[in-house]
């Protein structure tokens, strides 16, 4: 039987995923601390739950693999002549494999990565300042407001069209009769009397 996740669970190298999964829920029956008593069982819970979720995943299992095929070189020599240890068939002894050390670092190695990435995140969005964000934002407010700007827009653009005439074509509206009366004539063409404006 091979060793690592497989020793855990107690399965050859080969083992199919149905054979996995039937071996990891008939440990966890045993081992689950609700049922184990022993004060080691959350450990070897954990470390069972660890193997299986390894083991169930494809990309994992093959990492698992060429890791151990990885130790399997070193640790040849010292075990080649002796007969199956105590590791071999008690897959919970008190000192684990290397290879699984090794997975066991590089598993921790990689959780801390994950929370170094999220801290560095975490600091960089309390820095203060970041123009990027201020540009999208101001371009994102800009747009909310534009359907609430138009109608003003287009009012001032009217109101200015038409008050945009001239002022000497305003004088022209006064108009004098022949006896120096002042009428004034309105946008529809309508005259008024401008006794104010008579000429005496």
């Amino acid at each position: 039987m091979s060793g690592g996740a497989y020793a855990v669970l107690g399965v050859s190298r080969g083992a199919s995923k149905g054979a996995i999964r039937t071996a990891y829920l008939r440990l966890a029956k045993q081992l689950h601390p609700d049922v184990n008593k022993s004060a080691d069982a959350p450990q070897h819970f954990q470390r069972l739950r660890d193997a299986y979720d390894v083991l169930s995943d494809d990309v994992r299992r093959r990492e698992h693999d060429r890791v151990m095929d990885q130790q399997r070189p070193q640790s040849a020599p010292s075990s080649a002549g002796s007969s199956p240890g105590p590791q071999a068939q008690a897959p919970f002894g008190t000192k684990p494999p290397s290879y699984w050390q090794v997975y066991d670092r590089a598993r921790r190695a990689q959780q801390a990565q994950r929370q170094a990435e999220e801290d560095y995140a975490r600091r960089r969005a309390n820095m203060g300042f970041d123009a990027d964000l201020f540009h999208q934002n101001t371009y994102l407010t800009a747009l909310r407001m534009l359907p609430l700007m138009a109608p003003a827009l287009i009012v001032v653009l009217l109101f200015s069209m038409r008050h945009g005439r001239p002022r000497e074509s305003r004088r022209e509206m006064i108009i004098f009769d022949g006896s120096g009366r002042a009428f004034a004539q309105d946008v529809y063409g309508r005259m008024h009397r401008m006794a104010d404006l008579d000429r005496q």
